[in-house]
C-alpha cells in the first residue's frame, strides 16, 4: 500500500532532515556544500523546502552527512520505526546467522 505525499511535503521533510543532520554533524552550509559538491544556494533552497534535490545530489548529501538516504527522505517517526524494527531483527537473529548474512538495506542509517 502506497501513501500519497505531496511534492511540497516531501521537499519540506527532506529539507528539515538535511538541516537537522547538518546541525548534528556541526557543519555550516558552506562546509556541507563543499563535502557534497552542491552549492550553498541550493542547500539553502532545499532546507527551506523550496527546491527538490536530484537523486545523485541526495546520495552525495547523505554520504557527506554520514546518514542513509532513507534518513533524509522519510519523516523522523518512520525512521525511528525502521530503526526499532532493525534492532529487533538483529536481537532475535542467532549469532551464527548474523555473521553469514550481509545486509541488503541499511535500515539503521
Amino acid at each position: 500500500m502506497c501513501m500519497a505525499v505531496s511534492k511540497k511535503d516531501l521537499q519540506c521533510t527532506i529539507g528539515k532532515n538535511i538541516r537537522d543532520a547538518r546541525k548534528t554533524c556541526g557543519y555550516t552550509k558552506e562546509v556541507l556544500a563543499e563535502k557534497a559538491e552542491i552549492s550553498v544556494e541550493h542547500i539553502t533552497q532545499v532546507e527551506r523546502g523550496d527546491k527538490m534535490m536530484s537523486v545523485p545530489s541526495l546520495v552525495r548529501m547523505a554520504e557527506a552527512l554520514h546518514v542513509s538516504v532513507d534518513a533524509l527522505i522519510y519523516e523522523r517517526a518512520a525512521n525511528d520505526a525502521r530503526q526499532s524494527i532493525a534492532q529487533l531483527l538483529v536481537s532475535t537473529t542467532p549469532m551464527r546467522c548474523q555473521k553469514k548474512r550481509k545486509p541488503y538495506l541499511n535500515l539503521m542509517g
